[in-house]
C-alpha cells in the first residue's frame, strides 16, 4: 500500500468511526426521548436495564446506519482533500482519481464484509436479548402474546391472514381466509377461532362463515366448528412470525426453502431474506455514490456536496 493510500485510508477510519459512534448515539436519543421514555417512566425500569437494552440493540443500528456513515465519511474526507488543493496535487502528479480512491474503496469492502458478518453471527442473539428486555420491562404482555399473522398457501390459491395468533395456546383469532382457485369458485371464510387439535392434529375453524362466489349470486353459510385445509403444524405457522433479525441469512433462507417444499409461501420473508443482503451490499454502492460528488467541493463547497448527496 503507498503512502498515499495509507494517509486517505486512515483519515477515512478514522472519521468513520466517529461518524459511527455520532450516530448510534443520535439514534439512542431520539429513540429514548420520542419511543422508549413513556414506557420507562411507565414502568419505572431501571436505568442499568436501559442501558443493556441500548447496548443490545447497538448491533442492529450499526447495520442500519453504516450506509449513511459511511456516505458522510468519505465525502467529508474527500471533500476536504479536493477543498485544500490536496486532490488537484495528486491528480498534478500524474495519480488518477481512481488511483487516488482505492483507500475508500477497500475500506467500503472490509466495511461490507464486517457489517454482513455482524448481521450474521451478532445481530440475532443480540436483537433476541433487546427484544426480550424490551417485552419483560417496557411492556405490559408477554413476548408470546398473540401476534398477527399473513401467509399464502399456493396448492389452494389461498391467502390465510390470523389477526392475532397466539403461540402458547396455539390458537389464532379473527381468521379470514380467501380462496380464488383457477379451476372452481371463489370463497371466502371468516372465523373467531382457528385451534389445533394435537389428537387429529388438524386445525379447526370455530364460529364463522363460508361464503361462495358463484357465477352471478353469492350463497353464505354460518358454521360452528369445520376442519381446515391448513395442513401445517403450529411450530411452522409460528416459525413466520420470528423477526428477520433474529435470524441469520443462512437460516433464515434454510427456514424459508423448508416452508416452501411444505407448500407455504411467504413473500415478505423473502424479501426479509434478501434485505439482509442488500444492507451491507449498500456500503459498497455509497462509497462510488460519494466519490463524484466529494471530489467536485472545490467549486461548491463542502456543505453543496453534503446537501446533493
Amino acid at each position: 500500500m503507498r503512502l498515499i493510500d495509507r494517509y486517505i485510508t486512515f483519515r477515512l477510519v478514522g472519521t468513520l468511526a466517529m461518524a459511527l459512534v455520532s450516530l448510534v448515539a443520535l439514534y439512542v436519543l431520539f429513540d429514548l426521548a420520542d419511543h422508549r421514555r413513556g414506557d420507562i417512566l411507565r414502568h419505572a425500569v431501571p436505568l442499568g436495564i436501559v442501558a443493556r437494552y441500548y447496548l443490545s440493540y447497538t448491533p442492529t443500528i450499526l447495520v442500519q446506519m453504516s450506509p449513511i456513515a459511511l456516505l458522510l465519511s468519505t465525502l467529508y474526507v474527500l471533500g476536504l482533500l479536493a477543498k485544500n488543493n490536496e486532490l488537484t496535487a495528486m491528480l498534478a502528479a500524474g495519480i488518477s482519481l481512481r488511483r487516488a480512491t482505492v483507500g475508500p474503496v477497500c475500506v467500503a469492502a472490509a466495511l461490507t464484509v464486517g457489517i454482513f458478518a455482524l448481521s450474521e453471527w451478532v445481530m440475532p442473539g443480540a436483537f433476541r436479548h433487546a427484544r426480550e428486555i424490551e417485552w419483560t420491562y417496557f411492556k405490559s404482555k408477554s413476548l408470546n402474546d398473540a401476534q398477527r399473522l399473513v401467509w399464502i398457501e399456493p396448492e389452494r390459491s389461498a391467502m390465510v391472514s390470523v389477526k392475532r395468533y397466539s403461540p402458547q395456546e396455539h390458537a389464532g383469532y379473527d381468521v379470514l381466509i380467501t380462496e380464488w382457485p383457477r379451476k372452481g369458485t371463489p370463497m371466502r371464510i371468516e372465523a373467531d377461532r382457528m385451534v389445533w387439535d394435537s389428537r387429529s392434529a388438524t386445525w379447526f375453524l370455530e364460529d364463522g362463515e363460508r361464503t361462495v362466489y358463484d357465477p352471478g349470486s353469492t350463497r353464505s353459510e354460518r358454521f360452528e366448528r369445520v376442519p381446515s385445509f391448513i395442513r401445517f403444524e403450529p411450530a411452522q405457522i409460528e416459525a413466520l412470525n420470528v423477526p428477520a433479525e433474529e435470524l441469520s441469512a443462512r437460516r433464515l433462507r434454510t427456514m424459508l426453502i423448508e416452508l416452501g417444499r411444505r407448500g407455504m409461501v411467504s413473500p415478505t420473508r423473502w424479501v426479509d431474506f434478501h434485505q439482509k443482503l442488500a444492507l451491507p451490499a449498500l456500503n459498497f454502492i455509497m462509497v462510488f455514490l460519494a466519490i463524484p460528488f466529494a471530489a467536485r467541493t472545490a467549486r461548491g463547497g463542502l456543505a453543496a456536496s453534503l446537501a446533493i448527496s
